[in-house]
């Protein structure tokens, strides 16, 4: 793909790769501030509370990331394809820039009470995570708190923590598994480009 991997190879340097190409295309990003907003989050969110009445399907879109609490989540990604994240409380700028590095600052929602306080066991949920790593930390809080139990279909992508490793992944597939609900993904399909 776009010349970085041929088809047949099995492993490569993918990220790597896309980075080197796409430098100059990288090197314009800059976050979009109007989307960080407290007010469009909340209004996401309760938009997101209400039942669709209408007889179409509704999307809800709320520019925020899920976690197990509310507060920010930093993101940083330098230009050679890594992506590393942390979670903190505290208030900064929404983001900067550095050669080859770009720091965001995205809101962090409550998304385990969101789904406790919004959906009962009577209602159809399919779960679609893939969330860079924060299903370490939300999957054993749905699991240890019984908000799984609400899960219908769980789709999601396990990526293995640096320091632990794929193991973590195989864990917590397992534990999900030994639930009444259909997964999709999991370990199986934690795959490091």
């Amino acid at each position: 793909m776009f010349g970085c991997c041929p088809m047949n190879k099995l492993s490569c340097s993918f990220l790597p790769c896309l980075s080197k190409l796409f430098t100059e295309q990288y090197a314009r990003m800059s976050p979009r501030a109007a989307l960080n907003n407290s007010a469009l989050v909340s209004a996401g969110l309760a938009e997101a509370e209400t039942a669709n009445t209408g007889k179409l399907p509704r999307y809800t879109l709320v520019p925020a990331a899920a976690g197990t609490g509310a507060g920010w989540l930093d993101l940083k990604l330098d230009f050679a394809g890594a992506l590393s994240n942390s979670v903190n409380h505290g208030k900064a700028k929404l983001h900067s820039q550095t050669a080859g590095t770009l720091l965001l600052r995205a809101q962090l929602v409550d998304f385990t009470g969101w789904l406790k306080r919004n959906f009962r066991r009577q209602d159809t949920i399919l779960l679609k995570m893939d969330i860079e790593g924060a299903e370490h930390a939300i999957i054993p809080s749905l699991l240890d708190n019984g908000i799984l139990d609400l899960v219908d279909v769980l789709a999601w992508e396990c990526h293995p923590p640096p320091k632990i490793g794929k193991q973590a992944c195989v864990t917590l597939t397992q534990r999900i598994a030994a639930r009444n609900l259909t997964m999709i993904g999991g370990e199986r399909m934690a795959i490091r480009l």
